[in-house]
């Protein structure tokens, strides 16, 4: 399968994680749920990919080769 990225937001709160197979999802860390996923936007964009947060951690940027979102970090839209 296409290889996953991960990365913790600066605060250490939230975790975001993205893969050809799931998307991506951010989870809050203490309750381990999901806060958000984006599912339609990487079908069939090929792996690898990169998760980075913004430093305040209000954005979240997700790509790939040729690729990429910025999205706002509390509700996954552009």
């Amino acid at each position: 399968g296409a290889s996953s990225g991960a990365g913790f937001s600066p605060d250490g709160k939230r975790l975001a994680a993205v893969s050809l197979a799931a998307g991506l999802h951010v989870w809050d860390v203490r309750t381990s749920r999901v806060v958000f996923r984006v599912e339609e936007r990487l079908a069939g964009e090929p792996g690898p990919y990169v998760v980075c947060w913004s430093p305040d951690g209000g954005r979240l940027l997700v790509g790939t080769n040729g690729w990429a979102v910025l999205l706002d970090a509390r509700t996954g839209t552009m």
